[in-house]
């Protein structure tokens, strides 16, 4: 049996666990092909409550077996609650987590451990993993802002749409305009038609190598 990667990064969703490493190696570190080769676990929590159970949460910081814990939680409609809220989690074991996030994230080492927290997009304002990817997107600004419109006229229309997935409905939207059409986040990212040369993404980047130590 291999041993346990000591390294381990936590994620709301399937989206995140599939966009996270084609982010990271589009910004030009290697994950790895196999799971045996990656150089981090990456696990799907199944959903934001889960990620932010606190027996859950605990069965990971207990764990003897990790040296490094990454934890990438939505803002949704409000970045500053959302970090709190995490950080009370995680404080009986990183007592010294800043009280703020900043843009850079949070990232601390206490007794050889280390914790880092990004609350997407970047830590400060509200939204989702597809907001920071619509940052990515913006190369043509004239079309994001053109599926921007249309997402916002479907509602009008009365699309079924709750306002906070509006920042997903605009990304798959512009998605659907590529060529070809209609791609999956991760595989737009491996395609190039999401790509990460906005200052968010260094950011991102930034905050992974201090958290993960690559």
């Amino acid at each position: 049996m291999p041993l346990k990667n000591p390294k381990r990064l936590l994620v709301e969703g399937a989206d995140e666990k599939r966009t996270v490493p084609e982010l990271v190696e589009a910004l030009g570190v290697p994950w790895g092909e196999r799971r045996a080769e990656w150089i981090v676990e990456i696990q799907d929590e199944g959903g934001r409550s889960n990620l932010l159970d606190p027996a859950r949460l605990s069965l990971h910081l207990d764990d003897p077996t990790l040296t490094h814990l990454g934890l990438i939680v939505d803002a949704d409609t409000d970045a500053v609650a959302t970090y709190r809220a995490t950080r009370a989690l995680c404080l009986t074991h990183f007592p010294t987590l800043p009280e703020a996030a900043t843009g850079a994230g949070a990232v601390v080492t206490e007794s050889g451990k280390t914790l880092g927290i990004w609350v997407m997009p970047d830590n400060l304002g509200p939204g989702m993993l597809e907001t920071f990817l619509g940052l990515l997107a913006r190369g043509d600004v004239t079309l994001w802002d053109h599926a921007g419109a249309a997402t916002a006229r479907a509602v009008e229309l009365g699309a079924p749409l709750k306002p906070t997935h509006l920042d997903k409905a605009h990304i798959h939207t512009w998605l659907a305009w590529q060529s070809p059409p209609g791609r999956q986040l991760h595989d737009a990212i491996k395609q190039h038609q999401l790509r990460p040369g906005a200052p968010v993404a260094d950011d991102f980047l930034a905050w992974f190598r201090r958290t993960f130590d690559v």
